[in-house]
């Protein structure tokens, strides 16, 4: 299967089923290393910051509420920003509108009344990571050193909050290229051909 599709072909069956909303623990624990890749992102950008901007050794003069604000204001643009890649990218396959939703740990696009090929899906997967990693990283290269800073946070705030993409990435990597995924948001299903 090459192109995404409305009907599952007749010899598929479901093989598996990730479903955050219903696993506690998964969901728990996708939280807790989300936080960690977070931690470790921002170290590591910040350690490129500093190289790119020596000034930050001294310290940078912001005031404390209007630095929570931004971050706060940052965030918000990024994860809105993260989940409308991914719905570009659903659209750009199914060439129909995603479907988007905010829950209490995680946000999503999905594509409910999809099948999606792998290769296709692995795209929709992992491109707010790359695109939006990407930008922040010009940044932190070119702005000035207050602006390279909200960069990096928000780099590591985007990293940290793909978690659960990576996750179902790294599980998908493993599944066969015929595979077909449906996302519906709060669960993740893979279909893939019967063997006979």
């Amino acid at each position: 299967m090459t192109s995404a599709t409305q009907t599952l072909p007749e010899n598929y069956t479901q093989r598996d089923k990730i479903a955050l909303s219903k696993n506690k623990k998964l969901l728990i624990l996708l939280n807790v290393a989300g936080m960690i890749l977070f931690m470790v992102t921002f170290l590591l950008l910040a350690f490129l910051c500093v190289s790119v901007h020596p000034e930050l050794r001294d310290g940078l003069e912001i005031d404390n509420i209007l630095f929570v604000v931004l971050l706060m204001v940052l965030s918000i643009i990024m994860l809105l920003a993260h989940e409308a890649i991914h719905g570009l990218f659903f659209w750009v396959f199914t060439r129909s509108r995603p479907k988007f939703a905010v829950r209490l740990t995680y946000a999503y696009a999905a594509a409910p009344d999809w099948f999606i090929p792998a290769n296709q899906y692995l795209i929709v997967g992992l491109s707010p990571l790359v695109i939006i990693d990407l930008i922040c990283v010009l940044i932190i290269l070119i702005a000035p050193a207050s602006w390279a800073l909200f960069a990096a946070l928000i780099a590591a705030l985007n990293t940290g909050g793909a978690i659960g993409d990576l996750w179902i990435v790294s599980k998908l990597s493993r599944e066969y290229r015929t595979t077909l995924i449906q996302d519906t948001g709060d669960s993740v299903s893979y279909f893939s051909p019967q063997v006979e």
